[in-house]
This record gives C-alpha cells, structure tokens and sequence, in this order.
C-alpha cells in the first residue's frame, strides 16, 4: 500500500488516537483503517492497512458565470456608460455653463435691486453674445451718462438661439421673449425692480454654436415674484434642471 502524504495540518481522530495540528487549508482527509502514522511537525504520513484514504474539496468551485449573470453586468455597464458620455460630453456641458452664466446675471440683478433700492436693467445683445447690466440710479428706466454698466459675455461657443418652442408651449418668436419686453439701445431688455418685481416675465434660450437640439437650455423669470428657473431641451420637451 502506497502511503499518502498531505503537507496541510489536519485534526484527525480515530479511534483512540487524537492528533491536532493548526490548520486545514485546501483538502479534507477521509480515512478508513486502523494503522495511523504520523511524521513531521508541519507535515503528516498516512498509512491504511484494511481502508483507503482520499482528498475532498472543502468547497465547491464554480467554472465560470452564467447566462443570467452576464446579462446583468452587461446592463450595469451600459447605464454607467451612458451616464458617463453625457457628463464628458464638451458641448452639453458648454451649454450648461452658458445657461449657468444668464440664470446669474438675473439671480444678481433681482438680488442687487432690492438691496440697493433702485432698478437694474437688463439687456441681451443676442449677436454679440453677451449680457449687459446697468445700475439705473435714478430709476428712468434709460442708460445715462455716469451710470454703472457690466457687460457679461456667454461661454465660449454658446450664443442666443430661438428654440422650436418655447418653455410653456408653442412656438418661440426670438431667443428673448416676454410679454413686456422693452427694447434699450437696440436690445431686448427687462428691468429688476427695487420691489422684487421683474417688470416682465422672460424666457431667453442659449444653445451650442452647433445649434443641435439637446443642446438648447432655457432661463425662465417670473415676472411678480423674479423667481429664476433653469431648463434644458430633450428634443421634444422642456425639463427643469435641478441645479
């Protein structure tokens, strides 16, 4: 009979013999007989006289995944990479900033007329792409002479677009639009009253100089209240932008 050496540490008992060693790691020894020797400190020789002795995996191991199981990584995969080509793509993040910069200049003109008690006139010059404030002292509802005026320019490849509709349905006349909007030096423009008031309400849409559709975002301002909310265009709707 051929002896069976195994380099794990085992507690095995038979009969009255009782070995114990540290650890068993790997492989379970089964043995069947009455003639045990053992050898070493860290290793073990078994000998059976009238049995067998044979190994048997601790564990059961699995060959690989199943059917199921790849599908839903795949899933996983795919959402995590949609995600991710949204987040890293240049332009609608472009559009974001763009949107980001008109949705301030509002939050602050609102914001500085009531603090400073007197009206802030807001102009958009649609073809030079940028925003013009000016701090209307005397409340003449005019740019004079002496008066404080910032100019704000969009980002970098953004511009003032009209939308195929607007935010609250129908078709848009031009990329600035309200119901009292005023035009100051040959631009669309709305006042920020020193009662909170915006002197109209306003939608103003930028987009991409690609002009592609998921591109475009919205600002639109409540007119009694100056309230300010951000959205951007799917293609075929408006949603609100929680930012």
């Amino acid at each position: 009979m051929t002896p069976v050496t195994c380099n794990v540490n085992v507690n095995v008992t038979v009969g009255t013999a009782d070995v114990t060693a540290s650890t068993l790691r790997a492989e379970q020894l089964v043995v069947a007989g009455s003639d045990i020797r053992y050898h070493g400190g860290t290793g073990m020789v078994v000998r059976s006289v009238s049995g067998i002795a044979h190994g048997r995996s601790l564990r059961s191991r699995r060959g690989g995944f199943t059917l199921l199981e790849l599908m839903v990584v795949m899933v996983i995969i795919g959402i995590l990479s949609g995600i991710a080509f949204i987040k890293l793509d240049p332009r609608r993040n472009q559009a974001d900033a763009g949107i980001g910069v008109v949705k301030t200049v509002m939050q602050q003109a609102m914001r500085n007329a009531v603090q400073r008690q007197y009206n802030i006139i807001v102009s958009f010059d649609t073809v030079g792409r940028r925003i013009r404030t000016v701090e209307d002292k005397n409340n003449n509802n005019v740019y004079d002479v002496g008066e404080r005026a910032l100019w704000r320019p969009l980002e970098n490849d953004m511009k003032f677009s009209t939308p195929a509709q607007v935010v609250t349905g129908g078709l848009s006349p031009g990329p600035v639009i309200g119901s009292k909007i005023r035009t100051i030096d040959a631009m669309p423009s709305v006042i920020a009253r020193r009662d909170g008031a915006l002197s109209s309400d306003l939608q103003v849409f930028v987009t991409s100089l690609r002009g592609s559709p998921g591109d475009y975002r919205a600002v639109m301002v409540a007119q009694p209240t100056g309230r300010v909310e951000v959205y951007w265009y799917t293609g075929s709707v408006w949603t609100a932008m929680l930012r």
